[in-house]
């Protein structure tokens, strides 16, 4: 794991989700956590509202890409019109 995701996640061995599930949602709310099983991330858990923004953004850059491949087919389009 990246000294930059030590330093931004939370890591958490699997047996913390049973046994102190309030301590770790409190945590996710804070920042993301990293679910361990057997020392080997297993599992990344974000609030609910982390999720929504992330679902968001990615939205947004889906949209922005639509828009670039339109602007870059529109462009195409153009140059083989000049050529014909």
């Amino acid at each position: 794991m990246s000294d930059y995701f030590n330093k931004v996640c939370a890591i958490r061995p699997s047996k913390d989700l049973r046994n102190n599930y309030p301590e770790i949602s409190k945590l996710c709310k804070e920042r993301p956590v990293a679910i361990t099983v057997n020392g080997r991330e297993s599992l990344f858990v974000v609030s609910y509202e982390e999720y929504i923004q992330l679902i968001e953004k990615l939205e947004a850059m889906r949209k922005q890409k639509e828009l670039v491949d339109k602007m870059v087919q529109a462009r195409e389009n153009k140059n083989n019109n000049k050529e014909d």
